[in-house]
């Protein structure tokens, strides 16, 4: 497990200071959505949690959305909440369409004669329709065209293709039936992006326990179908880190869909990784010709260690662009190699060697 969890408290003075951004950094968003650095991928921000009624105000003016009067901290969570789950905002409709959604949602107000000026505030109404939200369901889901569903599936986990996951429990819209599992899942995997962590060579660069456990637990049809990977080195001090909170991305990769070949970026920090390698070797040539610019030689030593691996998936005949289990192990391989000649001298390394 993780040494940083992704819920991990943050000082107040973060989260409540007026100084601080209009809108959540990803930090400030993981931490408030609480649940565990596996499953906390799709929980909703609790902003109940740490933040004050004047970091609260801010957001809800940085997401236009309505302020009434002097609202309270639980009115303006409330109207975040709706926010972060597409729910239509009530307050900026009329009273003929508030009237107008229950009369279509079959909500009923008190009798003519039981009315009290009150029941025709508007307030009341949206009440009652947000009341209504909170409680609705749908049993039409198997009667929608195929096309449909996968929709809004792919509605569903927009949300979480903004960050990578580390090794993610499935999402709970999976667990409905047999039928939706098999349907959501092939759109979360293929939506996805998914982390790989390698740790650092003490004395090899290997998959990190929970990575290497998740990739051998997932059913090969699964992982067939994920497009999008983020590789991440851990570094010395913490060689079996799994927190991509704490360990910069390394390599990210995103196979196109259709045979259309591939996208490759290596971070220009990955020079910390081999830093300490290089270090290790015994060069007392001072020249200044002679030195090395670490940032630049490390990602083009990662690029071409790890862009024939991504060409083996995309470029085979059987599987074309289907990622299979030994191709998760085959990164931590050449970062291994790349680590090793490092070791030895960065020199060893050319475009002609790869």
């Amino acid at each position: 497990m993780s040494a940083h969890p992704t819920n991990a408290t943050l000082p107040e003075e973060t989260l409540a200071s007026d100084e601080t951004p209009c809108e959540l950094t990803l930090r400030e968003t993981r931490a408030l959505r609480g649940g565990g650095e596996h499953d906390g991928y799709w929980r909703l921000v609790r902003y109940d949690i740490k933040l004050n009624a004047a970091r609260l105000k801010s957001l809800v003016k940085h997401r236009k959305l309505k302020i009434v009067g002097n609202m309270t901290k639980e009115v303006m969570v409330d109207r975040l909440h709706r926010h972060d789950q597409g729910l239509l905002y009530y307050e900026t409709c009329s009273t003929d369409e508030l009237s107008h959604f229950l009369r279509r949602r079959k909500l009923e107000s008190p009798p003519m004669g039981q009315r009290t000026r009150s029941d025709f505030d508007e307030q009341v109404i949206i009440s009652m329709l947000c009341e209504a939200d909170r409680t609705q369901t749908f049993i039409h889901l198997y009667a929608l065209p195929s096309e449909v569903r996968v929709l809004i599936y792919e509605h569903y986990c927009a949300h979480f293709g903004y960050e990578a996951l580390c090794a993610p429990t499935q999402p709970p819209l999976a667990r409905v039936s047999r039928q939706v599992r098999q349907e959501v899942l092939s759109v979360f995997y293929s939506n996805g992006i998914f982390g790989i962590h390698i740790t650092y060579p003490l004395p090899r660069c290997r998959l990190a326990p929970m990575t290497a456990t998740f990739f051998n637990a997932l059913h090969p049809e699964y992982l067939a179908q994920i497009r999008k990977l983020q590789i991440y080195i851990c570094s010395q001090q913490d060689p079996y880190i799994e927190d991509m909170q704490h360990v910069p991305v390394a390599v990210d990769i995103e196979i196109v869909p259709g045979g259309m070949g591939y996208r490759l970026h290596v971070d220009q920090n990955v020079s910390e990784v081999l830093e300490v390698a290089m270090e290790e070797r015994d060069l007392d040539n001072d020249d200044e010709e002679d030195e090395v610019d670490l940032s630049q030689l490390a990602q083009q030593m990662i690029e071409q260690a790890t862009r024939p691996v991504v060409d083996r998936i995309t470029g085979r005949a059987n599987n074309k662009n289907k990622l299979c289990l030994s191709d998760i192990y085959r990164f931590g391989w050449v970062l291994q190699e790349i680590w090793e000649r490092a070791r030895q001298s960065p020199y060893m390394l050319t475009n002609d060697d790869m």
